[in-house]
């Protein structure tokens, strides 16, 4: 027989059952109240939904020109052409119908009336906020008409005494005329785009600059717009002004764009956008709640032409929906289709969540802050996004219900922290449904981010859960992410990871990245939603003081564990198992010698565990203690133990704080020999760090044939060592 053994002289203090039973039922309490409905959420002084308001204007990037439905477009012509909202092309998918608010129950868009008030129109300049504009219609070569839009700013007037919260627009567009340069660029161009048309292209912006620098031009008509917007809406109001996108593929379009074009009209709509926003400086420094949105970096790729294009070609001919019965080029040419008002809509949203943000105080616990640092790149759009959101809420109510202060952040390419801390669940969970997912997954931003969150706080517990979809696809990875992961901890956080639909990406790599992240102990993985959920409960109830053992066996074996009529099997089929004493989880690849299986049960009992191999090569056995902080201080550890398919364990795991692996190498059920090495904590013996047995560096065999030798030294007697293995049973207690 050969048995390694630990003897930590530490004393565990179990979560008593008291303090299980107060916990479960105030979970219950917290959970019950977790989806409150709207009329509930609305009474919090924070959101009071007649209050809160979002007013759009602006020309017809605002509008939605090009995506159908248009308000009124079902209409029969002789009642829709004196309809402003298909005048106008206001779509019923607008970037700005997309956006949300706190406590105001869907989008905009659903809110249209009441929390939503939409003005903007194709075609609109700065000119068109005070006064009418003119618009022409036709059925055939006969009948034109000529109806006209009432001043933009008019809708201030429809708010019944209400003032806004936000205003949002897109402006300047039309006053310089960039689509209709780029059209004429287009249709009057020459077939080898000779450097005449390039000249010809440079004339023509320079005369827009020309325009925009000039007194009275297109600037000044900007700064003063913008004043009468703020005059309109009152100064509480927060003004959004978001850019225009690069327009054209930098590499042309054949026929109607060289390369060379692409770059100079692209140039161009850069540096309208950067005096745009350097003229909102200066509106802001002078006292202005005004704010600039770029969102040149959510449609860099997509531009008109490319593969996945974002904004419309230049389409030649009528469309459906366009006012008149004759157009040589559409109108809906070189605007943003339905992807790219889903572009605009995430940018503006973005710093509507951080405006909202900065209305609410930062709370912070003496007890436990924490951070969710949630994946929105493009892996997780659509469901999985939601899903997560949804599975959090358990997790946001359990803590905050045992005084915890929460925030928030979202990373893709980028990062943004949507909520600083607070204790407020209604608004954290409402923020957190405006995430849209899209672009690349930059693990490092979001981990930063949430880093700098904590600057200031001095508390017991300071964690930040990170939950992600894949291995990071920007930003650093590997070796430099690591390093930058050890800082974090070396400063006290505890990191935990949790990995959604880990298995079907098919990636075993996925869980070990994401277990370096956490460290051994705080890493989880999800297959579906309703798994998230219950790793998201379990990872609040070790932060709120349920005290775990933690159990990891990696290689070629099959793990039971059996307490109270109840067992948890990876032999299973199921890659989470749940009971009433613990979880057991299979991570990574299904090959056998890759396997790990993860058990996490509750401290205090004693469970009866068996280990069968499953196939040839060696295993690797971890135990790990949480102490009072819920940090796994004491992780124990057996290596390369060789199993075979006839090999079985059986024994005890109970609340002893010793540990110790038994083999019987002759199946007769004696001890035939016996390995006792003891561990006691000593001064340089940092936390977390693990002990490993007499094998830590020792070949198991060498240290079977020392520790016989001593035994035959000291009782005198020689006796010949068969080694005959064809089953082993060892025992565990």
């Amino acid at each position: 027989m050969k048995l390694l053994r630990y003897d930590n002289k530490k004393t565990y203090r179990s979560f008593s059952f008291r303090s299980m039973i107060s916990c479960f039922l105030l979970m219950i309490v917290i959970i019950s109240f977790t989806k409150l409905p709207a009329e509930a959420v609305t009474a919090t002084d924070a959101y009071e939904r007649e209050g809160t308001v979002i007013v759009s204007l602006g020309d017809s990037y605002s509008s939605g020109e090009g995506i159908e439905p248009f308000y009124g477009q079902e209409l029969p012509y002789n009642e829709k052409k004196g309809n402003a909202d298909w005048l106008a092309h206001r779509s019923k998918n607008s970037w700005s119908g997309m956006l949300t608010l706190p406590a105001v129950d869907g989008t905009m868009a659903e809110n249209r009336g009441t929390n939503w008030f939409f003005a903007a129109a194709s075609g609109a300049t700065t000119y068109h906020l005070k006064n009418r504009q003119s618009k022409t219609t036709s059925s055939n070569l006969f009948n034109r008409e000529t109806h006209t839009l009432p001043p933009q700013l008019s809708i201030f007037d429809e708010l019944g005494g209400r003032t806004a919260d936000y205003v949002t627009f897109t402006l300047g567009g039309n006053d310089a005329d960039f689509v209709g340069i780029i059209t004429t660029a287009a249709t009057s161009s020459s077939n080898d785009h000779l450097i005449n048309d390039q000249d010809r292209l440079r004339k023509l912006l320079d005369s827009i600059w020309a325009r925009f620098w000039e007194k009275g031009g297109i600037r000044d008509s900007l700064k003063q717009a913008y004043k009468d917007i703020e005059n309109k809406a009152g100064k509480q109001a927060h003004i959004i002004v978001a850019g225009y996108p690069t327009l054209l593929d930098s590499s042309g379009s054949n026929y109607f764009f060289s390369a060379k074009e692409a770059e100079i009209i692209n140039n161009a709509a850069h540096e309208f956008n950067s005096e745009i926003e350097k003229l909102v400086d200066e509106c802001r420094a002078a006292g202005m709640r005004i704010h600039f949105v770029s969102v040149e970096e959510a449609f860099r790729g997509h531009e008109a032409y490319t593969d996945d294009p974002y904004i419309n070609p230049i389409y030649f001919g009528r469309n459906n929906q366009d006012l008149e019965w004759i157009q040589a080029v559409s109108s809906y040419s070189m605007h943003p289709n339905i992807k790219g008002a889903r572009a605009y809509a995430r940018c503006v949203q973005a710093k509507i969540d951080e405006l909202e943000a900065a209305k609410h105080p930062r709370e912070i616990s003496d007890k436990l802050n924490a951070v969710l640092v949630l994946d929105a790149s493009g892996k997780m759009a659509g469901t999985p996004i939601k899903e997560t959101v949804k599975a959090a809420d358990g997790f946001l109510n359990l803590l905050l219900g045992n005084g915890a202060a929460i925030g928030a952040v979202a990373y893709g390419r980028n990062a943004v922290m949507i909520s600083d801390f607070t204790k407020n669940g209604a608004y954290l969970s409402s923020v957190m449904k405006d995430i849209e997912a899209a672009g690349s997954r930059n693990i490092e931003a979001g981990l930063r981010t949430a880093a700098g969150m904590f600057k200031g706080i001095n508390a017991p517990k300071n964690v930040v859960v990170l939950v992600s979809s894949g291995d990071p696809n920007s930003g650093s990875a590997g070796n430099d992410l690591a390093e930058y992961v050890d800082s974090l901890k070396d400063q006290g956080f505890m990191i935990y990871t949790l990995g959604f639909s880990a298995r079907s990406s098919g990636d075993p790599g996925l869980q070990k990245e994401l277990e370096n992240i956490a460290g051994e102990g705080y890493h989880f993985e999800a297959g579906s939603a309703d798994e998230l959920a219950l790793c998201f409960n379990d990872i609040a109830d070790e932060l709120i003081g349920e005290k775990k053992i933690y159990y990891r066996l990696t290689g070629p074996a099959d793990v039971a564990v059996s307490y109270d009529e109840e067992a948890l099997s990876s032999g299973a089929a199921d890659y989470n198992s749940r009971s009433g004493f613990g979880t057991l989880t299979l991570l990574g690849s299904s090959d056998p010698d890759e396997r790990v299986t993860v058990l996490r049960l509750k401290a205090g009992s004693k469970y009866n565990v068996s280990i069968s191999g499953i196939g040839d090569g060696t295993i690797g056995y971890s135990v790990g203690f949480m102490d009072d902080n819920g940090r796994y201080t004491d992780i124990r550890s057996f290596q390369e133990i060789p199993v075979t398919p006839d090999t079985l364990l059986n024994g005890v795991i109970d609340k002893d704080s010793s540990s110790a692996l038994v083999f019987d190498d002759t199946e007769d059920n004696d001890t035939d020999a016996e390995i006792i090495s003891t561990f006691l904590p000593e001064p340089d013996h940092e936390a977390g760090e693990e002990r490993n047995g007499d094998n830590t560096k020792t070949n198991a065999f060498v240290t079977i044939a020392i520790v016989l030798s001593a035994v035959i030294a000291a009782a005198a007697i020689l006796t010949p060592l068969l080694i005959l293995r064809s089953r082993k049973k060892a025992e565990i207690r």
